[in-house]
């Protein structure tokens, strides 16, 4: 209001004296250098907001993964959209929370993981409705082979959470923000927890799932390969898409004993359990997918170079990680790269996501050649190498 009075003021006085007009202007620009500070401080203050409360968003999408919402709406029809009672009366409960679930919803809603409308039903006015949008879909689990649900539990999980707390002590004090936690280092403590494992397979899984369509359309390394060992394979997932794709190739998926133990059977894969950092077993190619960066470049030479025993002259090693440009950091996908990379401080602290620059750094030093890396349409990269 006194800006705008002002404002008014300033020009009304302005053709009968240049004077009294100079110190209304003066007395604008104070007032304009006013509200500026104001709306800074307001941004910034909102922006500290979104900071102190950033965790709400996926702490609520792992309540309405556990609850099985965005099944509900999915089995309702791909378009539908449902009130919080029709929501409700499909929950495993006789006697559900009515308010807390609106009040979720309705914050889902909010942040666009779900659509919002309204839709008159009866007399006494409109109900709310809620659909999924493309962001939700990704966490719809069943007859969904690209649900992020599995993964969103493994990043959320308790025993993955707890490391978090810990990075103070370990920039004043180093160490690993998942021992200080736990009182082993991840891999440690996953070998003793079968639940953990399970967990953690599962997540690993659902990400494959996503990641190995786009690696097909934009790279088409497997189509000459024979025989190829997946190093680190988990469960054998990546593998069963590759093998699907490529049966020409006979595979071995290659991990530690406890991990292929839990691992299915699939048409044209071998699992072999053992020790990355000791040997890997021979073929013409090795496939590395997110393994690399749980190790710092002391580790992964080693696996690298094993890697390179194992394969024949001119044998091709195919990388999939993500690849950091520093030159684009405030770009949405570096940024995601970079929450990555701290991910791995906290789970593995040895580890990390690299540069183009690192990795080529890298693969030169385990004896590779003829680095290519190509861009996939996602977060990763796949980095292809040769044997001499």
């Amino acid at each position: 209001t006194h800006c705008l009075y002002i404002n008014s003021l300033s020009l009304s006085v302005f053709h009968s004296s240049p004077s009294i007009c100079n110190a209304c202007l003066v007395l604008l620009m104070a007032a304009s250098d006013s509200v500026a500070d104001a709306a800074t401080e307001a941004a910034g203050y909102s922006a500290a907001w979104d900071i102190l409360y950033s965790f709400v968003p996926s702490m609520l999408c792992k309540t309405a993964v556990l609850l099985g919402i965005p099944d509900i709406i999915a089995k309702a029809g791909a378009s539908a959209t449902l009130t919080v009672e029709q929501i409700a009366a499909e929950l495993p409960s006789e006697r559900p929370d009515l308010n807390a679930l609106s009040r979720i919803l309705r914050f889902l809603a909010c942040k666009g993981i779900l659509t919002l409308s309204s839709s008159v039903e009866n007399a006494e006015g409109s109900e709310l409705r809620f659909g999924l949008t493309e962001a939700a879909r990704f966490f719809v689990v069943h007859d969904n082979p690209e649900t992020l649900s599995p993964f969103l539990l493994l990043k959320l999980d308790e025993t993955f959470q707890t490391p978090w707390h810990r990075f103070d002590e370990c920039v004043l004090e180093g160490g690993d923000p998942f021992q200080k936690a736990h009182g082993k280092d991840q891999w440690s403590f996953m070998a003793e927890n079968a639940h953990l494992n399970g967990v953690f397979n599962a997540g690993m899984a659902s990400l494959t799932a996503v990641v190995m369509q786009p690696i097909f359309e934009f790279y088409d390394g497997f189509k000459d390969i024979h025989s190829l060992v997946d190093v680190g394979g988990g469960t054998g997932q990546a593998l069963s898409y590759i093998v699907k794709a490529f049966p020409q190739i006979q595979a071995i998926n290659f991990d530690l004993p406890h991990v292929v133990a839990t691992a299915p059977n699939i048409p044209g894969v071998r699992h072999v359990g053992g020790n990355m950092f000791e040997s890997v077993p021979s073929a013409d190619a090795v496939y590395l997918k997110t393994v690399l960066h749980n190790w710092d470049d002391e580790g992964c030479r080693q696996i690298l170079l094993n890697c390179h025993k194992a394969m024949p002259p001119h044998g091709r090693l195919i990388i999939t990680e993500m690849v950091i440009d520093e030159a684009n950091l405030s770009s949405p996908i570096e940024q995601r790269k970079l929450e990555m990379d701290l991910a791995i401080v906290a789970h593995t602290v040895k580890g990390r996501e690299r540069t183009e620059e690192q990795w080529r750094q890298l693969l030169s030093s385990a004896g590779f050649t003829n680095v290519e890396i190509y861009g996939i349409e996602c977060l990763y990269s796949v980095v292809e190498a040769f044997t001499a």
